[in-house]
């Protein structure tokens, strides 16, 4: 068991953590394009994290929650989507549907499979019976026999 020393001490240094990463709010047009202009009406549910990013122009990385992310950039004239290589101005109608489409097929992609099997995935593996032929016999089995249909007197109303 931790000494309450070593407590205080963890909770301090999680406390200062916390005050380093500094919250703001998402600008209004971000909430705008986001809800109204690609329909992801309540954030919420579909929006795990907005982040700011130094670039030029400046932009909002949006990440979903199944990690899949997209960025939205201020224009001089618009608001810019860009998801993966793709880049979809906010204004015009057709590539406004196309970037909802393109977020859509984001938000449908499972997230990666971890590559270290959990512990339950192990005791499923050992529980699975081994179907590879004995290390006597390599060659794969024949494919099985068919038999051949026979053709007989088309049905009335099946002609060829």
């Amino acid at each position: 068991m931790k000494s309450l020393h070593q407590i205080i001490k963890e909770e301090v240094k999680s406390l200062k953590l916390e005050q380093d990463i500094r919250r703001y709010a998402i600008p209004p047009e971000i909430i705008i394009a986001l809800e109204e202009k690609l329909k992801m009406n309540p954030i919420v549910r579909f929006v795990k994290d907005v982040k700011a990013v130094n670039s030029i122009p400046p932009s909002y990385k949006i990440i979903m929650h199944n990690d899949q992310y997209f960025d939205i950039y201020y224009e001089d004239f618009s608001l810019m989507a860009k998801i993966q290589s793709r880049e979809y101005y906010l204004m015009d109608m057709e590539e406004r549907s196309n970037a909802v489409e393109h977020i859509n097929r984001l938000m449908t992609l499972r997230p990666v499979p971890s590559v270290i099997p959990s512990e339950e995935e192990d005791e499923e593996i050992d529980d699975i019976e081994d179907d590879t032929p004995p290390t006597g016999d390599t060659s794969p089995p024949p494919p099985p026999e068919e038999e051949p249909e026979e053709l007989g007197e088309p049905e009335p109303g099946m002609e060829a």
